[in-house]
């Protein structure tokens, strides 16, 4: 797919990091860095500070979290496998570190 701006592929286009786009033709403003709505991906946020202490949503949450964000099964289950390892495990691991020094 091509802009309708110049014959640049989209899929070479990277976002700013602010997620907005300049682009004439397309708007990406409700859409985050790697493209997710900005409200599905803070319910997915909400549900995962609720329960921090065990982030693994059982496949029935799964479902209802992709019904409430309007994403799909995939990329509810692929948002949760990242936020885990790049968010979940260090904090994780930090606070086992401080107890360890405390104990």
């Amino acid at each position: 797919m091509y802009s309708k701006s110049c014959a640049t592929p989209i899929s070479s286009f990277s976002p700013p990091l602010n997620g907005k786009s300049k682009r004439i033709g397309y708007h990406l403003s409700s859409t985050t860095t790697r493209g997710l709505l900005d409200h599905a991906v803070a319910m997915l946020k909400t549900w995962l500070s609720e329960l921090f202490l065990h982030p693994y949503p059982i496949d029935t949450k799964k479902l209802m979290l992709a019904r409430q964000t309007g994403l799909s099964m995939t990329q509810v289950s692929n948002w949760f496998i990242n936020v885990r390892v790049r968010l979940w495990k260090p904090i994780v691991e930090e606070m086992h570190i401080l107890e360890l020094r405390q104990a």
